[in-house]
């Protein structure tokens, strides 16, 4: 093997390792980039107004009191008695009239494929228009025995209204 030959491999050699060097640290160099816009979007997405902060899955201005504690299925619809399970302040709906129930409500979608109903117990006749616009305060009471969900991934519950007023 000539001198030449020699050097001609060393050459080929550490213009590979060079290669090498030069990708790993070209593939260090994204990986940190891309580090460091993955960090800036989460910090600049913290501090946003979450939509609400007692219970990601209800609408804003509904407050979790008891999801656990087992309620009298035998109590009457609009029963003081009843388990309040949510709370209600300044929450805004569209009325709608469910023809199954035969009752008047207020229907949230959740998630993409999950629905939360509230019925009202008493409905003043002025807000019995389905698709009035409202906001409303009130307890949202455990619906056991008298509502029974059509799918597995609704929430039913009974709205003792405290104040309503249309939007």
């Amino acid at each position: 093997m000539s001198i030449k030959e020699v050097i001609f491999y060393k050459y080929l050699i550490f213009n590979d390792l060079a290669t090498v060097f030069l990708t790993f640290n070209l593939c260090k160099l994204v990986l940190m980039k891309l580090s460091i816009v993955i960090i800036t979007l989460t910090l600049l997405s913290c501090g946003k107004d979450d939509p609400n902060p007692s219970g990601y899955e209800y609408p804003k201005g509904i407050t979790v009191m008891d999801k656990t504690s087992i309620n009298d299925c035998t109590l009457a619809e609009c029963s003081e008695e009843r388990i309040v399970r949510l709370i209600a302040k300044d929450v805004k709906g569209v009325i709608h009239l469910d023809t199954i129930q035969n009752k008047y409500g207020v229907g949230y979608l959740h998630s993409f494929d999950a629905y939360i109903d509230f019925y009202f117990c008493d409905i003043p006749s002025e807000f019995q228009v389905d698709g009035l616009d409202v906001k409303f305060d009130g307890k949202l009471l455990d619906a056991c025995g008298y509502y029974q969900p059509v799918w597995p991934i609704e929430e039913i519950y009974i709205l003792k209204i405290d104040k309503i007023q249309k939007l």
